[in-house]
């Protein structure tokens, strides 16, 4: 499994109205064989934390899935601070 760090956008944060940034852990399975070769999409519903009000909010992220590398699971990290 390999695991990669993704950024994530809130536009406007559901509780404060501000944009965020967040980081998420995106673990992904390899597959020899049985394949298809189309992208899809994989939703998954987490919580995020606003960290401006420090209250929990929740998003379905939708992200890309590779045929070849499934995602196994997703975790948000947290928020990226604006100067980062």
């Amino acid at each position: 499994m390999e695991k990669s760090i993704e950024v994530y956008d809130i536009a406007k944060c559901p509780l404060c109205g501000k944009t965020h940034k967040y980081s998420l852990a995106v673990l992904r399975s390899s597959f020899l064989y049985g394949a298809s070769d189309t992208l899809a999409e994989k939703r998954v519903r987490r919580l995020f934390t606003c960290p401006t009000t420090g209250e929990d909010f929740e998003v379905v992220v939708t992200l890309q899935d590779d045929p070849k590398n499934k995602i196994a699971s997703v975790s948000v990290e947290g928020p990226i601070k604006e100067n980062e």
